[in-house]
């Protein structure tokens, strides 16, 4: 097993030397999906298997997570700030558009309307980035400053393999109904 390992981490490392971008998006775009998949028969022990919700998921991770999340990766580099900056910029300026558009995309490959996406935006996001802060500040400290840039959209997704899963289920636990969950309460959509 430690053998599979390590050749699974000396290809992925070679990929990554060769085509950093496109590897950091099926990265993202693969574990977004097993996110979904982990979410549904783990977290949620759906009977029935919804294809459409891992499609749905799997194209927000690799047209949207994946290449908006490697280009802020490449951008913090360039920019050398010292890593408390970066979790800061990551954190508090990043991480909130970031998850609004998720939702706002999520939304409409759904079919839902914009109104819908904003509606959603207004109850769901405000709890997940708490929640995010509880997992990603740590998180992205250890790597902005630990891990070697070649490493770290690997890293992110490794720890961001649970927590797709948490955001695959908060997305999609009221997309297909006219009620969100908001703090505990139920409230209608606009």
């Amino acid at each position: 097993m430690k053998r599979l390992i390590l050749r699974l981490f000396a290809a992925y490392s070679e990929l990554v030397d060769k085509r950093p971008l496109m590897t950091q998006i099926v990265t993202a775009g693969t574990l977004v999906t097993v996110g979904d998949i982990l979410a549904q028969t783990t977290i949620e022990k759906k009977k029935k298997y919804d294809f459409r919700r891992t499609a749905v998921m799997s194209t927000c991770g690799f047209f949207y997570f994946g290449p908006l999340v490697a280009a802020w990766f490449t951008a913090v580099n360039k920019m050398a700030l010292p890593v408390i900056f970066s979790v800061a910029l990551d954190q508090f300026v990043i991480t909130p558009p970031l998850l609004c558009g998720f939702f706002t995309v999520q939304t409409l490959l759904n079919g839902k309307s914009l109104s819908t996406a904003i509606s959603r935006i207004k109850n769901e996001v405000p709890g997940i980035i708490k929640m995010n802060w509880m997992v990603w500040i740590p998180s992205q400290t250890i790597n902005f400053g630990i891990v070697p840039f070649q490493y770290r959209m690997l890293f992110c997704q490794i720890v961001a393999l649970f927590w797709n899963s948490y955001l695959s289920n908060r997305a999609n636990r009221t997309i297909h109904k006219d009620v969100y969950v908001a703090d505990g309460r139920e409230k209608k959509a606009c």
